[in-house]
């Protein structure tokens, strides 16, 4: 059923990255991505993005203000892009999670990792760039925008009234809740 959704879930967010677009699959996972190209235009840039080593996918939103500080720390000259994707991948590589913290900028992305089949999905510390996911029996879906989360499935998101009441009283939703149900926001900083 994924096959079916992802060109409606791709299209559901076109206008954010209208350069180019992008696909991983692989068995249990897949990434689309729509790219906005302003740091490297080129093709070696394009996401998803895998790394040379092949056991890393990353799918990135953002920029970090940094990348080209951490390539010279971590002695990254066989880069393949001018890209800070690319950099945030390679770090991840050499520093796992611990590379999260070394990022400045404006930046969500998930990295799969597809030896231990684990993901990370990253928000950075003042939230600037948008993460929403929806976690189910069966299926964790993910993007910049709740409206690509619906395209993922047949099941159209369902306002949550509580949800909607604090949208109305405060200008905007409580921690990492949205104005649908089962529908959360990965909370700045995680």
């Amino acid at each position: 059923m994924l096959a079916a959704h992802a060109a409606g879930a791709r299209q559901a967010i076109r206008h954010r990255g209208p350069d180019a677009s992008g696909e991983y699959r692989d068995a249990d996972l897949w990434f689309g991505h729509q790219r906005l190209s302003i740091i490297d235009l080129s093709e070696l840039a394009l996401q998803p993005m895998i790394s040379s080593s092949g056991r890393y996918v990353i799918c990135y939103n953002g920029e970090v203000y940094n990348y080209r500080e951490l390539a010279r720390e971590l002695s990254l000259r066989d880069l393949r892009s001018h890209s800070d994707t690319e950099v945030v991948l390679r770090a991840f590589e050499a520093l796992g999670v611990d590379s999260f913290r070394r990022l400045n900028g404006m930046f969500a992305f998930a990295i799969y990792d597809k030896q231990s089949q684990r993901l990370w999905l990253v928000r950075d510390r003042l939230g600037i760039k948008p993460l929403y996911y929806r976690l189910d029996e069966e299926t964790l879906a993910f993007a910049s925008e709740i409206k690509a989360i619906g395209a993922l499935t047949d099941r159209a998101p369902v306002c949550d009234l509580s949800s909607l009441h604090e949208f109305l009283y405060y200008g905007n939703t409580l921690g990492g809740r949205t104005l649908y149900r089962g529908i959360q926001q990965l909370q700045p900083g995680h």
